[in-house]
């Protein structure tokens, strides 16, 4: 087998029995050949009335394709789409990655059924950007719009239609990536490398006219961590990022995957990311309070008691110490006083 092989084992869950003592479950195995990037495309079709599914995707770094004990895989679950009508939409990127300020994004747009209007809303840093009414007459669209400076770094994109037969509410989001969120670009040069105590040094900054600009001198004292003490592009776009509203509702939460993350070495994600299990949950998780008195279904909570899923801090005996009190921290230093802000200024015309 090639040295790029990975183990990938999908489970079928099907509809809660209360009356069986097991539960009915499929197993799919598939050996899969990932690129030189370590990446691939996983086509799958669940079975009729499948409810969710687990994918455990196994990885052999030694490249013996021994998967029955190793240390790298990561899992996913989904789950399925609930509607009281069946009827969903489904939402799908047409650019691939990132794209440009000033580029136009495009969207395809699938439904069960013939809609009439589609609406759909841009959203970036809990704000709304955009927000229109497509006539589309048909099962399928395309939605189309520029990517400006505020959708980036990530903004998302909500389309939402009304059924007219039963007034229920369909829904989709999606994230989307857009390159050009530093519109200003500042170069700063020196005029020597290095300057003996009390000599002059000068500093140009280039930038557009009207910025506002502060020089910061750090004391070489901060390098003995090495990193983490610049503020780097990727620093400010992440912060920008926790302006995102993205939200997820309570009864989203599943017992058995926090055991399971607990005791497995794997790669998680949000469990419903944008989407969600039904329209409520995906206008949650987008960050969206909705006010309508269309159909708007969620799906009752179903309570579950699993004996595995009582492996909580709650649940300790009454003389076992608590986990804090048997773990030592090593306090690593991260903040250095010794730094200087020597000056700030207005860039000139």
């Amino acid at each position: 087998m090639s040295l790029y092989t990975v183990y990938v084992t999908t489970f079928y869950n099907y509809p809660y029995n209360p009356d069986a003592t097991t539960q009915h479950e499929d197993k799919e195995v598939k050996i899969v050949e990932v690129d030189a990037h370590g990446t691939t495309v996983l086509a799958l079709q669940p079975p009729f009335n499948c409810t969710s599914a687990r994918i455990e995707a196994h990885y052999d770094r030694l490249g013996n394709d021994n998967f029955t004990n190793v240390m790298i895989y990561s899992s996913l679950y989904v789950e399925a789409g609930k509607s009281p009508s069946n009827s969903f939409l489904q939402l799908l990127a047409d650019n691939e990655g990132a794209v440009d300020v000033g580029k136009t994004l495009s969207f395809s747009l699938k439904a069960t059924e013939t809609l009439t209007y589609v609406t759909y809303q841009v959203m970036s840093r809990s704000a709304v950007l955009l927000s229109q009414q497509l006539s589309v007459h048909s099962d399928h669209a395309t939605i189309s719009f520029e990517a400006t400076s505020l959708m980036a770094p990530k903004s998302r994109l909500v389309v939402y239609a009304v059924r007219p037969s039963n007034g229920e509410v369909l829904v989709d989001a999606l994230d989307f990536e857009v390159d050009g969120l530093f519109q200003n670009r500042v170069s700063l040069s020196v005029d020597r490398q290095s300057a003996e105590p009390g000599q002059p040094v000068k500093f140009k900054v280039t930038a557009d006219p009207d910025s506002f600009v502060g020089l910061l001198a750090v004391d070489q004292s901060v390098l003995l961590l090495k990193s983490g003490n610049d503020i780097t592009p990727e620093m400010v776009e992440s912060d920008i990022e926790e302006y995102d509203s993205t939200g997820y509702a309570n009864n989203d939460f599943r017992a058995w995957e926090a055991v399971d993350r607990r005791k497995r070495r794997s790669i998680w994600h949000p469990w419903w990311g944008v989407g969600g299990k039904d329209a409520a949950s995906i206008f949650q998780n987008s960050g969206l309070v909705v006010l309508t008195d269309a159909y708007l279904y969620q799906e009752p909570i179903q309570p579950i008691i699993l004996e595995s899923a009582m492996a909580f801090d709650g649940m300790r005996g009454a003389g076992a110490p608590p986990p804090s009190s048997l773990e030592t921290s090593v306090q690593v230093r991260t903040r250095f006083p010794e730094t200087w802000l020597w000056a700030v200024a207005v860039a000139s015309e």
